[in-house]
């Protein structure tokens, strides 16, 4: 489970290196008589890889932005303002909803390069 949220949450071993010290220390009986796991922080593993947003989703704003970002030269002004406020919408969306700090770091991405596209568009 340690393994698993580290790697959701991008750590690089830090979480589990300190999962794996906190182990080496002597368990002391809780004072109702539990034996001192620590279920606070299952409960927060499991609300740290909960997540609203699919990999497939993922996959599919990143393209939508490289579309743009193609598209960029090609496409009149208007209709790329239009276009990008539409995936900005959604990407809101998806960032209103649980997600990975993995998953917001993406959307957040993907957002900053829309904001980008909508900043320079040229002139209509």
């Amino acid at each position: 489970m340690v393994r698993a949220v580290d790697t959701a949450l991008g750590a690089d071993g830090a979480l589990l290196a300190t999962w794996e010290s906190a182990n080496q220390v002597p368990r002391v009986r809780g004072p109702n008589g539990d034996d001192g796991q620590p279920t606070e922080l299952v409960e927060l593993a499991a609300r740290a890889q909960a997540s609203d947003v699919g990999p497939i989703t993922l996959d599919l704003v990143d393209l939508s932005v490289e579309e743009l970002a193609r598209a960029y030269t090609r496409v009149p002004p208007a209709d790329l303002r239009r276009t990008v406020r539409t995936r900005a919408r959604e990407i809101g969306g998806l960032l209103e909803g649980r997600a990975t700090l993995t998953q917001r770091r993406r959307l957040l991405v993907a957002a900053g390069w829309l904001a980008l596209f909508a900043a320079t568009a040229p002139a209509a």
